[in-house]
C-alpha cells in the first residue's frame, strides 16, 4: 500500500532492494543484516547513517509484526527443510515437496513460539544499541480507506479461497518457491497478538492511537532530528520532515544500528521537484487515501509514472496545486495529511462501519467463511472470569457455548473438535501425531479459526487477570498439533479427492454435501428461447442485463437443456469466466445448489495453476 508505483521506483534508483520480500528474509533468515556500505542501492545519494544512541525509534505496529511473522515463518522454512540452504535455492520447490511436507508448510500452521522468539530477538538488539523504543498500534478509527480496506478484504479472502482450495482438493499455487505460500494462504490469527504480549512482556513501551498509526508516528517525528520512523509504507516517504527507514534497509554492525534514511525532501530531489510539490505528487499518483488524479494528456508524461509526473510538475508555475470536482474534499485531507495539519475537520469513520479490523477480529472474514459467533460471546468471557474459571476452563466454555448456539446446519464446531482441543491442552507434543498425512479437512480449518477466535476475545478481555494478560497465545493453541489429533481419529485415506464413505466425518459431510436452494425466477429466464436460438444461429451472442438478472447463472444451465446445435457432438462443453477466483467458485456452488440435475457437470478452474 502507500503511494502508487513509488516502492518500483525506488527500487529501480537503487534505494531499496530490488525484490523487497526476498531482501527482508536473506538466505540465513536473519533478523538483522550486517552493515555492508558496498550494497549497490546505497550508490545513489541515499545517506547510510548509524543512529546515534538514545535516538526514538518509532515504530509502526502492524507493520513490524507482519515484518517479524515473514522472517519467522523464514526461519520455520528452514528447520522443515534445512537440506535446502545448502543449494543456490533459499527455500525448496512447491513441486519437490510430499504432500505432509506441504501442509506442514502452510503459514497458519508455523507454531507461534516462533514468532516470540524472533520479537524477542528484535527488542534485545535495539536495547543493546541504546535506542528508545515506542510502538504505535493502530486504532479503530479511520478516514477515506474504504477503497483500500476493500482491497485488503478481497486480497484476505482470497488466501482462504485458497486454503479451501487445497483443503477440500489438494490444489496448490502455480510458485517455484514454498515461501511464496506468505503470498497465497492466511497466517495465523492469533499473530498480532503474540507479537503485543511479547513486546509487553520485554517491557516496550507501546502506544495505541485512537486512529491509523502513521499519522501520529509522523507527528512525534517531524522536526526532531534524534527521531526515525521505522516501518514498511511509502507513505512516510510523503510526510513533512521526517526521518523514515524501511525494514528492509536497516543493518547491524556490533552494538550499532545502520540505516538507509529517508527524507521527503530527499526524493523531491531525486525527482527533480519542490518539497512542497510532493502531495501533489502523491495526489496524481495515487494513495490509500484516493485514487490517481489524472494527468492531463502530453507528450512523454504517462500516467503512473512517478518520473514522467513530477517531470510535468516541474513544468508548472509556483503553487500550483491539482483540481477536481470529484475528489475535493479527498485532496484537501491529503494535503492536511502529507503536512501534518490539524485534521478534525475531516470524517472519522469507526472501522466497524468500513469493515476494518484486526485480523483476528474480522467480521468480513467470519462471514466469508460463513461462521457464526454468538454476540453474547464477550459477556459469557466476563462472567466466567469474574467466576475465577482459569483460562483453559473459561476457552472450554466458550468453545462449548459456540457448539451449542450453532448446532444443526450452521454447526461449525462438532463435539470431536471440542474433544480434540481438550487433548490438545492436556497432552505433551511428543505424544501427538507427527504429521499429517494429507491436507486438512476444511471442516476443521474453520473450526481452529473458531477456536482462534474464542481465545482472541479472552485474553482481550478487560476482566482478565494479569497472569491471564500476560500468556502467550503459542501456550493455547497450535494449528498443526490440532489437525494432527483430529486426524489421528480418523481412519487412513488413499485419496482426500475421493475418500472412502465410512472414513469421513459427519462435520466433513456437512461440508462436501452442497446444500440445495430453491430454484428462484429470473429476470433472463423469459428470455430462454431467444437467446437459445441467436445462440445457435450465431457465432457470436452479446447479453446485456442488470447485475443479478441470471446472465451468469442460467446461461449456462440454458444451454445444457438445449438440444445440441450439432446433431453430431454428443454433448456441448463451454467455457464461464469470471474476473476473481472467489467469483468463480461462488458461482460453481451457486448453480450446484440450484440446478442439483447439472451439478456434476460444472468443473471449476483457477487461474494462476489453481484447478
Amino acid at each position: 500500500m502507500g503511494v502508487h508505483r513509488i516502492t518500483s521506483l525506488l527500487q529501480k534508483q537503487g534505494w531499496v532492494p530490488t525484490s523487497p520480500e526476498e531482501a527482508e528474509v536473506d538466505s540465513t533468515c536473519r533478523l538483522w543484516k550486517d552493515w555492508n556500505p558496498s550494497l549497490s542501492f546505497l550508490h545513489h545519494g541515499l545517506p547510510i547513517l548509524q543512529i546515534p544512541a538514545q535516538s526514538s525509534i518509532l515504530i509502526d505496529g502492524n507493520g513490524l509484526a507482519f515484518y517479524l511473522f515473514k522472517v519467522a515463518y523464514a526461519r520455520y522454512l528452514k528447520s522443515l527443510f534445512p537440506a535446502a540452504g545448502q543449494s543456490k535455492d533459499s527455500f525448496p520447490a512447491v513441486k519437490s515437496l510430499k504432500p505432509t511436507d506441504l501442509t506442514k508448510a502452510l503459514p497458519c500452521m508455523m507454531p507461534l513460539n516462533r514468532l516470540e522468539d524472533v520479537t524477542r530477538e528484535f527488542t534485545s538488539h535495539l536495547r543493546l544499541c541504546n535506542l528508545q523504543v515506542q510502538v504505535f498500534w493502530d486504532g479503530p478509527k479511520r478516514r477515506f480507506k474504504t477503497v483500500t480496506t476493500q482491497k485488503r478484504m478481497k486480497q484476505r479472502q482470497e488466501e482462504w479461497s485458497n486454503l479451501q482450495q487445497y483443503s477440500e482438493h489438494g490444489s496448490l499455487p502455480n510458485e517455484n518457491s514454498v515461501f511464496a505460500f506468505l503470498r497465497h494462504f492466511p497466517i495465523p490469527g492469533l499473530f498480532m497478538q503474540c507479537v503485543r504480549k511479547t513486546l509487553n512482556q520485554e517491557h516496550v513501551n507501546m502506544i495505541y492511537c485512537n486512529e491509523e498509526a502513521d499519522v501520529e508516528l509522523a507527528r512525534q517525528a517531524s522536526g526532531n532530528p534524534t527521531a526515525f520512523v521505522l516501518g514498511q509504507d511509502s507513505d512516510f516517504y510523503f510526510y513533512k520532515d521526517i526521518q523514515y527507514i524501511s525494514f528492509d534497509c536497516i543493518f547491524s554492525a556490533n552494538d550499532a544500528i545502520h540505516a538507509c534514511v529517508g527524507k521527503r525532501k530527499d526524493l523531491a530531489m531525486l525527482l527533480g521537484i519542490q518539497d512542497e510539490e510532493m502531495t501533489e505528487l502523491a495526489i496524481l499518483l495515487g494513495n490509500d487515501y484516493i485514487q490517481s488524479v489524472k494527468v492531463p494528456k502530453k507528450k512523454g508524461v504517462h500516467q503512473g509514472d512517478p518520473l514522467t509526473v513530477a517531470s510535468y510538475l516541474h513544468e508548472q508555475e509556483d503553487g500550483f496545486l491539482v483540481s477536481s470536482k470529484d475528489y475535493e474534499i479527498e485532496l484537501a485531507f491529503v494535503r492536511a495529511l502529507y503536512n501534518l495539519q490539524e485534521l478534525d475537520s475531516f470524517p472519522l469513520q469507526d472501522a466497524s462501519d468500513i469493515g476494518v479490523l484486526e485480523s483476528e477480529e474480522d467480521e468480513e472474514i467470519t462471514k466469508h467463511l460463513k461462521i457464526y459467533l454468538p454476540a453474547d460471546l464477550t459477556n459469557l468471557v466476563d462472567t466466567a472470569l469474574q467466576e475465577g474459571l482459569t483460562l483453559s476452563e473459561t476457552v472450554q466454555r466458550c468453545l462449548s457455548f459456540c457448539a451449542e448456539a450453532t448446532n444443526g446446519e450452521s454447526a461449525i464446531l462438532g463435539l470431536e473438535h471440542l474433544d480434540a482441543y481438550d487433548e490438545l491442552m492436556s497432552l505433551s507434543s511428543s505424544k501427538l501425531a507427527s504429521q499429517l498425512e494429507r491436507p486438512p479437512r476444511w471442516a476443521n480449518v474453520r473450526a481452529s479459526y473458531v477456536i482462534e477466535k474464542c481465545i482472541s476475545v479472552i485474553l482481550k478481555s478487560p476482566r482478565a487477570s494479569l497472569l491471564v494478560r500476560l500468556t502467550q497465545p503459542s501456550t493455547l493453541f497450535s494449528h498443526y498439533r490440532f489437525h494432527c489429533i483430529l486426524a489421528s481419529k480418523e481412519p487412513n485415506e488413499t485419496s482426500y479427492d475421493s475418500p472412502p464413505e465410512d472414513s469421513v466425518s459427519e462435520s466433513a459431510k456437512e461440508e462436501a454435501e452442497p446444500v440445495l436452494v430453491e430454484r428462484k425466477v429470473l429476470p433472463i429466464d423469459a428470455h430462454e428461447d431467444s437467446i437459445i436460438e441467436n445462440i445457435a444461429n450465431n457465432r457470436v451472442t452479446i447479453i446485456h442485463g442488470e447485475t443479478g438478472c441470471g446472465k451468469s447463472s442460467r446461461v449456462p444451465v440454458m444451454m445444457l437443456n438445449a438440444p445440441s446445435p450439432e446433431p453430431t457432438l454428443p454433448r456441448v462443453k463451454f467455457f464461464i469466466s469470471q474476473p476473481r477466483r472467489i467469483a468463480a467458485k461462488g458461482l460453481v456452488e451457486r448453480v450446484r445448489s440450484c440446478e442439483p440435475e447439472h451439478r456434476n457437470k460444472f468443473a471449476i478452474r483457477m487461474g494462476h495453476g489453481w484447478r
